[in-house]
């Protein structure tokens, strides 16, 4: 989501907002964009966001990957059997999940090793293999 450029200083935080910042790295570029990682219920119409980042201008494909990876693996910790992923037709969005689907035919498991095979446009993180059949 595109934003209004702007700086301030926090007080309260005692640093400069308004820079691009994934919540690791914070960068020298006036942040631009925000873009928000969000967790929605399947069966019951909740949604809560779980993660934001600002970027200038376009996150990269493999920063919102790691970011992705992150999320799905705090998820999957406290239970939550996350089946679906979904984004918009940003270019570097589609780009990620791209990749993700591609490193996720190729990798390497036991259950692989069993003669089992990866369903299509499937995302294996940490080799959970609730998408193995």
């Amino acid at each position: 989501m595109a934003l209004n450029p702007h700086i301030e200083y926090s007080t309260t935080l005692d640093i400069v907002e308004g820079f691009a910042d994934d919540g690791n790295v914070r960068k020298h570029e006036i942040a631009t964009h925000v873009m928000v990682f969000m967790i929605r219920g399947v069966f019951s119409a909740w949604r809560q966001p779980v993660a934001y980042s600002f970027c200038k201008s376009t996150t990269s494909a493999e920063d919102i990957i790691k970011t992705l990876r992150i999320i799905i693996k705090k998820a999957t910790a406290i239970k939550f059997k996350i089946i679906s992923c979904v984004c918009d037709q940003g270019a570097t969005n589609v780009k990620a999940i791209n990749m993700m689907v591609a490193e996720s035919r190729g990798m390497p498991f036991d259950a692989l090793r069993q003669g089992k095979t990866v369903v299509e446009n499937v995302i294996i993180v940490d080799e959970h293999c609730d998408s193995i059949v």
